[in-house]
């Protein structure tokens, strides 16, 4: 078997760039109503909605809002069947069910 010259190792080991970092949560509490969505928890997400909101009413602006790599509440709740956070997010703050994500410019209908 041959042996690598180190200096052909050593160089490309960095070539490779390291990875990159996360990006830091949002300090407007999306993240936690973006989880309540995630694990159904229905009467911590209607909280979480009441909290942001802070008496503006417009809770649907709030929650269209809040976004994890594009990914909405109803993306979180649907995809773990969490049916009564879906239903409350269109029946009764009729979130749009047609949106698709668009990129970094945000949501469009279809």
């Amino acid at each position: 078997m041959a042996r690598r010259h180190p200096a052909a190792t050593s160089a490309k080991r960095r070539a490779t760039p390291p990875n990159p970092s996360p990006p830091p949560p949002p300090a407007d509490g999306s993240i936690p109503l973006l989880h309540a969505a995630s694990r159904g928890d229905l009467r911590l997400f209607k909280r979480l909605v009441r909290d942001l909101d802070k008496g503006r009413g417009r809770p649907r602006e709030v929650v269209e809002a809040a976004k994890d790599q594009g990914l909405v509440a109803l993306h979180f709740a649907a995809g773990k069947g969490r049916l009564w956070v879906c239903r409350y997010l269109v029946e009764e703050l009729g979130v749009d069910v047609d949106a698709v994500n668009d990129g970094e410019l945000g949501y469009r209908k279809l």
